[in-house]
């Protein structure tokens, strides 16, 4: 009986530890579109806030999406601020004018212009 309950021990602890490895290490990775290395540089000449648009489960879809227009760019879209920011707040910070990197998102379709971006910081020249 000792035995059996030392060994229910061990694996309750082998897979604590799992769990831990898991939500520390692999799990951020999937709740945060990052980007995969894909980051452009480009010159900001608007930034503002719109509603998404379309309908979801029948009701207009309000939440705002940042919008970026750029010189080398094009108008690069942006749907969630990363680190718990909202939008408007985070869209605020690009200042027209300066140039930033852009990290493209996974998901997003194309990669060179008119992307989906996930988060973007300003270039010190």
């Amino acid at each position: 009986m000792e035995s059996s309950h030392k060994l229910r021990k061990t694996v309750g602890i082998f897979i604590s530890i799992l769990i831990t490895i898991y939500m520390l290490f692999i799990f951020p990775k999937h709740i945060r579109d990052d980007s995969d290395g894909f980051t452009a540089t480009c010159t900001v000449t608007k930034a503002y806030t719109a509603e998404r648009g379309g309908t979801v489960s029948g009701a207009n879809d309000i939440n705002p999406k940042g919008l970026f227009e750029t010189k080398e760019c094009g108008t690069l879209t942006m749907f969630a601020a990363p680190e718990g920011r909202k939008i408007p707040e985070y869209v605020e910070t690009a200042q027209p004018g300066k140039k930033y990197l852009f990290h493209v998102a996974n998901s997003s379709p194309r990669k060179d212009r008119d992307f989906v971006t996930t988060r973007f910081e300003e270039i010190k020249e």
